[in-house]
């Protein structure tokens, strides 16, 4: 599966009711950092990011290393590896990877399509339009 892919998974997952509203409204306000009832760009891309890490990061150890990343993204490149690596210690901690996601505008579509009103906010409505949109109908 290629990042761009399992990038709209995570997204759609963070932003859905998976099970009951119960569930998407703690996976939106674990997303709303200043609790503002909103997720900007900033706060849904370190989320998704953070599902993603911690996806990849096989022995939980809190940073990645290329072959934990090779593993999990088969289109994995060493050299996009070393450009988020910015201390260049042979590892990708979170704080690297969200910055990294951020300046490369990777959950920016994703964002901008479930951002319907255009106020470069979602909303808990907005977010469940978008994950219904992907998913289907919350049954």
């Amino acid at each position: 599966m290629n990042m761009k892919t399992f990038l709209t998974l995570v997204a759609t997952c963070l932003l859905s009711a998976c099970n009951s509203p119960t569930t998407q409204q703690d996976r939106f306000a674990l997303a709303d950092a200043n609790k503002d009832d909103k997720l900007s760009r900033r706060e849904a891309s370190d989320a998704v990011v953070r599902g993603v890490f911690a996806n990849y990061d096989a022995n939980e150890d809190g940073k990645l290393t290329f072959a934990e990343w090779k593993e999990s993204d088969d289109t994995a490149d060493e050299k996009l590896f070393t450009e988020r690596d910015t201390n260049r210690d042979g590892h990708v901690t979170l704080v690297e990877a969200q910055a990294s996601a951020y300046r490369q505008k990777v959950f920016g579509s994703t964002f901008k399509e479930g951002d319907t009103n255009g106020d470069g906010l979602l909303s808990r409505d907005e977010a469940a339009v978008y994950a219904a949109k992907k998913e289907g109908p919350i049954r």
